[in-house]
This record gives structure tokens, C-alpha cells and sequence, in this order.
């Protein structure tokens, strides 16, 4: 199931993985959201790298794994 990162996506992320329900985690950008996602019971994430490339940020980085 796909999720939005926002406060009330990250609830029912937590709701679904007490229940065993697989969960991907979107629209993030960064690493504080990232944790967050992981720290809720996400088990996909899928970070909005080509916007972070647009604005000059880089979007592989934020999921490079030695950035954190």
C-alpha cells in the first residue's frame, strides 16, 4: 500500500504494519523523513528524487545509504 509522508500517512503506516500490512512510504525529502518513515513500519520508501533534482538538490544522495 502506498502512502503519502505526511503526519496523518505516517499514522496509518504505523496502524498497517501492526496488522502486517506491507507499506510504501512516498513523497519524502530527506533523511529526517526518511527515519521517520522506517521508524513507523514502512517497508518500501520512494523518495521524490527527480523534484529534488529539479531544484538543484541532489535526489540520489538522499538515498545513498553513507549520507547517514
Amino acid at each position: 500500500m502506498k502512502i503519502p509522508m505526511t503526519a496523518p500517512g505516517l499514522a496509518a503506516v504505523k496502524v498497517l504494519s501492526q496488522h502486517s500490512v506491507r507499506t510504501a512510504v512516498t513523497l519524502f525529502f530527506n533523511p529526517n523523513q526518511l527515519m521517520a518513515a522506517c521508524c513507523a513500519g514502512a517497508i518500501f520508501i520512494a523518495p521524490f528524487i527527480g523534484r529534488l533534482d529539479g531544484i538543484n538538490t541532489d535526489g540520489i544522495g538522499l538515498v545513498n545509504f553513507r549520507t547517514f
